[in-house]
């Protein structure tokens, strides 16, 4: 059962978005806050076993790069390893890129040093888990075995804290220039609990971490000491390699990006990512 207050599947629930072959809804969580939707759906037939599906979260600044990357590798899949797939963008509603008072609740986890308008995670990943996901099963011919979310920054933060908290949601996560900072770096912590209980995940996962090259300044506001962004993403990288037998981990480096303009490489690299198989 989905938890959106106009739990609809009717084709005209969809909305055009304002790219071809793409369309949007807005739906509520059980909390009363307010989401937009993006589907984009390949034109061709399914593959027997479903579409491959990848979740984007900051839909609505990142979901049209990730519809244009879709769209031009699946043209050559076996060159690009990128078949037709199913591209969803989770964002809010509204016209600007990010939101962010909203996206700082939903994708940061709860823990001792969050404030009062932090902490939002696990409720933003029920909402994912039990409307988003079943919206789109239900609407298109779906691969549950080939699903994955990519996020950047505060929500490259999410999507490691989903695959140390819940990693049967997802069977591959891209962590873009994650916000490994955040909460004096609480995420650390909660990778080392993964490493120690790995025994426990069901099955393998696999990960992609990036960053750019000239992340190696934070922001003042986010100066958590010396170490930087870049030096945090492969630190993590390298000891998440010590829960091989359970997570494949891959690290990319993008040359000459900083923090926003390497979002369209990370895309991109993500997209190809996402749906190889193992």
């Amino acid at each position: 059962m989905t938890n959106c207050s106009t739990p609809t599947t009717t084709a005209d629930a969809w909305l055009p978005f304002q790219r071809a072959g793409a369309s949007q809804i807005d739906l509520t969580s059980k909390d009363g806050r307010g989401y937009r939707i993006f589907v984009s759906v390949p034109d061709s037939a399914p593959p027997p076993g479903g579409f491959p599906v990848l979740y984007l979260l900051d839909g609505n600044a990142t979901f049209a790069t990730a519809m244009d990357a879709v769209a031009m590798q699946m043209r050559r899949p076996h060159a690009t390893g990128v078949p037709p797939g199913i591209v969803v963008g989770i964002g809010y509603p509204g016209d600007t890129p990010l939101a962010p008072e909203r996206r700082w609740f939903d994708l940061t986890p709860a823990s001792d040093g969050a404030g009062p308008s932090e902490g939002g995670a696990a409720a933003f990943a029920d909402f994912i888990a039990d409307t988003v996901k079943p919206l789109v099963q239900s609407s298109w011919p779906v691969d549950p075995a080939r699903q994955a979310v990519f996020g950047h920054s505060l929500g490259g933060l999410f999507v490691l804290w989903s695959l140390f908290t819940r990693p049967e949601s997802f069977q591959s996560h891209v962590a873009a220039s994650p916000s490994i900072w955040w909460n004096d770096c609480a995420i650390l912590a909660q990778a080392d609990d993964f490493i120690r209980a790995r025994g426990c995940v069901a099955a393998k996962g696999r990960l992609l971490m990036t960053v750019g090259s000239l992340e190696r300044t934070p922001p003042s506001a986010m100066d958590r000491g010396s170490t930087t962004m870049m030096e945090n993403v492969k630190a993590l990288a390298t000891q998440l390699r010590k829960a091989a037998d359970v997570l494949d981990v891959s690290y990319a480096e993008f040359a000459d990006e900083n923090h926003v303009s390497v979002i369209p490489a990370a895309i991109s690299r993500g997209v190809r990512f996402a749906w190889q198989r193992p």
